[in-house]
C-alpha cells in the first residue's frame, strides 16, 4: 500500500516538473504556449493541487483534496496499527484487530498514542517532507542492524538444520546490507549539504 502511494506521488511530481522543462526550453515566437500553461511549476507543498486544478478545473482541486485525505487517514491508519503490532508482539502482549478493546488493552493503548504522539509532531510545525526526509535517512541506517542478526540466524546449522542459507543468499544479502551501509553513511551529508 505504501508502495502504491510512493508511485503516486512520482507521477504527480513528474507533471508538473516534465511542464518547467518545457516553459525553460519554449520558444518564444511561432508556436503556441497552450500547454506550457496547463502544467504550473509547482516548488512548494501548498502548490500541489495545481497539477490536477491545470487539467481539470475546479473538479480537479476536489480530486486532489480528496485523494491526498483518503491517503493520508490510511496512512495514518496503517502506520498506528503497525506500532501496536510491533510493540504487542515485541513485549508478548495479547493484540488482535477482531479482539474486544479491553481484551486487548496494552494493544489498543499502544496505536492510540502512536496517533496522539504523530498528531502532536504535526502540531510543533515541522515541516513533513523534512521529517519524511530525516525518517527515510534514519530507516538507511536502522536496515543493516536489523538484517545482519537475520543473517546470522539463517545461517544457524543448530536452529534452522537443512533450512540455513546457501553461500548465492548469503552474498545477496551481504551485498544488499554492505550497499545500505554505504548509503547510510552517504545520506546524512547528501541530505543537509547537497542541493
Amino acid at each position: 500500500m505504501g508502495g502504491n502511494r510512493r508511485h503516486g506521488v512520482r507521477v504527480v511530481a513528474a507533471r508538473p516538473a516534465a511542464g518547467s522543462v518545457r516553459r525553460q526550453h519554449a520558444p518564444q515566437r511561432g508556436r503556441c504556449n497552450r500547454d506550457i500553461e496547463a502544467h504550473p511549476r509547482v516548488d512548494d507543498y501548498s502548490q500541489i493541487a495545481l497539477t490536477l486544478v491545470g487539467p481539470l478545473g475546479r473538479v480537479g482541486f476536489y480530486l486532489f483534496a480528496a485523494s491526498l485525505g483518503i491517503t493520508c487517514f490510511g496512512a495514518c491508519l496503517e502506520q498506528a496499527l503497525e506500532t501496536g503490532y510491533v510493540a504487542s508482539q515485541a513485549f508478548g502482549w495479547n493484540w488482535g484487530q477482531s479482539e474486544a478493546p479491553a481484551k486487548v488493552a496494552r494493544f489498543t493503548a499502544a496505536y492510540t498514542a502512536s496517533i496522539i504522539l504523530s498528531a502532536l509532531v504535526l502540531i510543533t510545525g515541522i515541516d513533513p517532507l523534512k521529517l519524511t526526509m530525516l525518517s527515510m535517512a534514519l530507516t538507511a541506517v536502522m536496515l543493516p542492524l536489523s538484517v545482519t542478526p537475520l543473517l546470522v540466524i539463517m545461517n544457524d546449522r543448530d536452529y534452522l538444520k537443512e533450512h540455513t542459507n546457501g553461500t548465492l543468499s548469503n552474498f545477496v544479502i551481504g551485498f544488499i546490507v554492505a550497499m545500505t551501509c554505504i548509503l547510510a553513511v552517504s545520506r546524512f551529508p547528501l541530505e543537509y549539504f547537497g542541493s
